[in-house]
C-alpha cells in the first residue's frame, strides 16, 4: 500500500472532502466482502497517463458486476482535477467504486527512481486459479496480492510471481510478466487467469508495431530461467527488468536492451533509454 499525499485532495462522490472525515458505510459490501473495484493511474506533469484505457476497464468491470458507476465523464473530470493539483510532482491517483454506489478518488507521490528500476522476483508457494468469479478483474478483494508481496519481500524479492494449478505463469502481485527469448516476446494469455494490465496492452501494441513477434500462451518456469530477458510491467512503474529469480541471476546482457527500447517506444522513462532502435 502506498502512502497518501496529505497535500492532495480526497474526492467522495464527486466532491472534495477532508481526508480525516471520509465516512465509511459498514453495511457496504465493499467493507463486508471486498466487493468493489479500483484503478490506480500514474501521474506525470500533472496529467493522468493512459486515462482512457483505465476508465474503459473500470466501467466495463462495473457493468459486469452490476456495481453502480458515476460514468466515465464524471470519473474523468475528478481524476483530471486530482492529477493537476501538483503538476511538478510525479505521483499516482486511485479511484474506488464500492458495491453500495460510493466512489472515492485520492492520490500520492512517487519516486521516479522506481520507474524502470531493476527488480528481484520470487515464485510464490501458492497457486492462482483462472476460473473464479473475480479472476481477471481489478477487485477490492486484493488480499492475496498483498500477502503474496509480503511473502516475496520476506524472501528477498521485490515482486512475487503467481503460477496456476497447471504450473503455468500467471502474473505478479503488482505486474504482468514478459519473457524475451530469441528475438520473440512471450507473455501469459488472459485465459491463464491474469489481470490484463493497461501497460501490458501498450507493450504488446508497441512490440507488434516494431515487427516483434508476440506470443501469449502457456509459460512455465523453465522458460523464465532460460530467457534472454524477463521484465514486468505496471502502470505506475512502467517496464522493470528482472535481474534475479528465486535468488539466482536471470537473463543475459544481450537481452537487456529490449526493455529500454520498448519503454522508449511507449514514452516511459527507463535507465537504459538512449535513443536506441529496434533491430
Amino acid at each position: 500500500m502506498r502512502p497518501l499525499d496529505p497535500e492532495r485532495s480526497v474526492w467522495r462522490n464527486g466532491r472534495k472532502t477532508d481526508t480525516a472525515t471520509v465516512p465509511v458505510d459498514l453495511a457496504d459490501p465493499a467493507i463486508q466482502h471486498g466487493l468493489g473495484l479500483f484503478e490506480t493511474i500514474a501521474i506525470r506533469a500533472g496529467q493522468c497517463l493512459d486515462l482512457e484505457p483505465h476508465l474503459d476497464r473500470l466501467t466495463s468491470a462495473a457493468e459486469h458486476f452490476a456495481i453502480p458507476s458515476p460514468g466515465a465523464e464524471a470519473l474523468r473530470q475528478v481524476l483530471t482535477k486530482s492529477a493537476a493539483e501538483k503538476p511538478g510532482t510525479p505521483g499516482w491517483v486511485k479511484v474506488i467504486l464500492t458495491a453500495a454506489g460510493d466512489w472515492v478518488v485520492f492520490g500520492g507521490s512517487m519516486d521516479l527512481a522506481e520507474e524502470g528500476g531493476a527488480i528481484r522476483a520470487v515464485t510464490l508457494p501458492w497457486r492462482r486459479g483462472p476460473l473464479g468469479p473475480i479472476s481477471g478483474f481489478k477487485s477490492l478483494n486484493y488480499g492475496s496480492n498483498a500477502l503474496g508481496l509480503r511473502w516475496a519481500r520476506e524472501h528477498g524479492g521485490d515482486e512475487g510471481l503467481w503460477f496456476n494449478h497447471r504450473n503455468r505463469l500467471v502474473e505478479g502481485c503488482w505486474s504482468n510478466v514478459f519473457v524475451w527469448r530469441h528475438r520473440r516476446l512471450y507473455t501469459p494469455a488472459v485465459r491463464e487467469g491474469l489481470l490484463p494490465g493497461v501497460m501490458r496492452a501498450n507493450v504488446i501494441e508497441a512490440a507488434k508495431a516494431h515487427g516483434i513477434a508476440v506470443h501469449d500462451g502457456p509459460l512455465r518456469l523453465r522458460r523464465l530461467i532460460r530467457a534472454d530477458q524477463v521484465f514486468v510491467t505496471s502502470s505506475l512503474r512502467g517496464l522493470c527488468p528482472v535481474t534475479h529469480l528465486d535468488g539466482r541471476p536471470v537473463g543475459r546482457p544481450s537481452g537487456n536492451s529490449v526493455v529500454g527500447r520498448l519503454a522508449h517506444s511507449i514514452g516511459r522513462r527507463h535507465f537504459e533509454v538512449s535513443g536506441a532502435r529496434f533491430p
